[in-house]
């Protein structure tokens, strides 16, 4: 209920303490919405979503009218698609509709040469919001970086990066005392554990 009713809207009453408030669907009418892992939605929500985008129509919760809404939708899974339909994480008719136009992004620990660039990007990031002037990563954690099989990918070394500006010396580069923990781990860490 909690998603439809993000997604969908709900009108006063429709449960203990519900408003009427558009749901992020209706807000971005006229736009493009971004759902991120929709494999983790139940997939009682996936068919009524799957129901919105052929119809183009919106019912918000607790409601018998139904609105037109055109909207766009830019969705990711945080695993292969087909293995989500088959895992029963995915709705196959709603892969089928949102694969209009896929485009396949690797995990982070196939496409190191990008590191470089994510590193530059966060510490600039992270930079402006501590009031910090860290200049970069030394050789050290370059290497450390490069050798890590990054488990929870761009969202881990994100993490990595804003915890080490934590502890680094304004002025100068992240050094391996100033990472976390797991960074330093074999694979066989909590994070890699949870994916099996």
């Amino acid at each position: 209920t909690l998603i439809e009713s993000i997604l969908f809207g709900t009108v006063k009453g429709v449960y203990t303490g519900a408003v009427e408030k558009d749901g992020i669907l209706a807000q971005a009418d006229g736009g493009t919405v971004f759902l991120d892992e929709i494999n983790s939605m139940p997939l009682a929500s996936q068919a009524k979503l799957l129901r919105v985008l052929e119809e183009r129509r919106i019912m918000k919760l607790g409601s018998n009218k139904e609105v037109p809404i055109d909207i766009r939708v830019i969705s990711s899974t945080n695993e292969d698609p087909v293995d989500a339909v088959r895992n029963q994480h995915m709705r196959e008719d709603l892969l089928y509709r949102l694969s209009v136009v896929p485009i396949v992004i690797p995990p982070l620990r196939e496409r190191k040469e990008d590191l470089p660039e994510l590193i530059d990007y966060f510490i600039k990031k992270y930079n402006d919001r501590f009031d910090k002037h860290i200049l970069g990563v030394d050789d050290a954690v370059m290497t450390c970086f490069y050798e890590f099989s990054w488990p929870g990918n761009v969202r881990q070394l994100k993490t990595c990066i804003e915890s080490a500006m934590n502890f680094a010396e304004d002025g100068n580069y992240i050094c391996l005392k100033d990472l976390p923990v797991y960074v330093f781990e074999d694979n066989d860490t909590p994070e890699n554990r949870y994916r099996r």
